[in-house]
């Protein structure tokens, strides 16, 4: 009798502890699966990000209705650097870039934008992101947002300038990109956080910016940039050479043709003179000069806004110039170099061994060096 009670007792108890282990290995089976489930898909950012390099499309109001009838959506590509967290407080300054030939959001990152082309730029046999990592790494540049847009247009050239004819490219930087970033990127949003640099057109287009925009700037690169507008006259002969029955338009010419009706679109633009729709700055064939057109380019010449803009310059926080000794631009860069020092504006020229363009990635290597030193982080 107390033989069957204590069987009962031992029947139920080991019933009740076996349902219990059941339950508890349950659960730890589930908060298991749950952790490897968490792991494979992070509500939460990991602290460890890596660089991105993008491309991105942001659409233009400043170049909406432009009478090309050009694109309004224009690539762009964006560069954060190691340790960016979209979600997180850290914010990082933002290094413009502005393009010359190829006419590409990729002119700075890769070989393939150089098709084409007769001289090619020093790219890093590493890649572009890789390239910018390790300048990281080794603390010559501090971490920040590399941005790259996209401003081709009818003609070729924008020179970053508002036009009725071709649109508002110097808008489109200053307002429209400036804002997609900001809003969309975690940076330091103010001029003290912002530097730009161009090369060829896009290095007249830095110098546009530091001149007439350095409430959004307050760092200027330009590299082999056209700084002094009186040396257009002596490609004017080219120009002509290349047309021997007359002037027929960007596609019927050489490379000065399509680089001179890129001018005009930008700074003497007519829609009232088709077919082409701009004023050129000579007659043909003779190459003189016409006063009032050349006038209105002459409104454009960084040399000209240095009497109206100095303390512009003067307010940036760092302003740097350099071109190649064989150049077509190198003795224009040094006369400008010597304009600045006249007017007592504090800026870097520095000149190198190399053409337009074989020496690129090493200046903008360069130019990133002098932003990162004088940048706000």
């Amino acid at each position: 009798m107390a033989e069957n009670i204590f069987r009962r007792i031992h029947f139920k108890w080991s019933n009740t502890m076996s349902n219990k282990f059941v339950m508890l290995a349950t659960l730890l089976t589930a908060l298991f699966m749950w952790a490897g489930c968490k792991d494979d898909n992070p509500s939460e950012p990991l602290p460890d990000f890596k660089s991105s390099l993008q491309e991105y499309v942001v659409h233009s109001t400043a170049l909406v209705d432009n009478a090309f009838n050009d694109p309004v959506d224009r690539k762009v590509m964006v560069y954060t650097p190691p340790g960016y967290d979209p979600n997180g407080a850290k914010r990082y300054p933002v290094v413009y870039l502005l393009h010359g030939l190829p006419l590409s959001d990729s002119t700075f990152i890769s070989p393939e934008a150089w098709a084409g082309m007769d001289e090619i730029a020093d790219f890093r046999p590493e890649g572009f992101t890789a390239w910018i990592d390790t300048l990281i790494a080794q603390e010559i540049i501090m971490p920040m947002i590399l941005v790259m847009p996209e401003t081709k247009t009818k003609y070729g050239f924008c020179f970053y300038t508002n036009s009725v004819l071709q649109g508002n490219y110097e808008d489109y930087i200053t307002t429209d990109l400036v804002g997609y970033i900001d809003s969309h990127f975690k940076t330091i949003s103010t001029r003290d956080g912002r530097a730009v640099i161009g090369h060829s057109q896009g290095g007249y287009g830095a110098m546009r910016m530091g001149l007439l925009h350095a409430d959004v700037f307050s760092v200027v690169a330009s590299h082999s940039g056209m700084l002094y507008f009186e040396g257009l006259k002596a490609g004017i002969p080219f120009v002509i050479a290349e047309n021997p029955n007359g002037m027929m338009g960007p596609e019927h010419g050489g490379f000065m043709t399509r680089v001179t009706y890129g001018m005009a679109a930008a700074w003497s633009p007519n829609l009232q003179n088709p077919p082409y729709w701009v004023d050129l700055p000579f007659v043909y064939p003779s190459g003189q000069n016409i006063p009032a057109v050349w006038n209105r380019w002459l409104e454009h010449d960084p040399y000209t806004l240095l009497n109206t803009h100095t303390a512009d310059l003067l307010s940036l926080r760092g302003l740097y110039l350099d071109c190649g000794t064989q150049d077509g631009w190198y003795g224009l860069s040094q006369f400008y170099d010597q304009a600045l020092s006249s007017q007592g504006i504090p800026h870097t020229f520095e000149s190198f061994t190399g053409t337009h363009f074989n020496k690129l990635i090493s200046r903008v290597e360069r130019s990133l060096t002098y932003c990162s030193a004088h940048i706000q982080h």
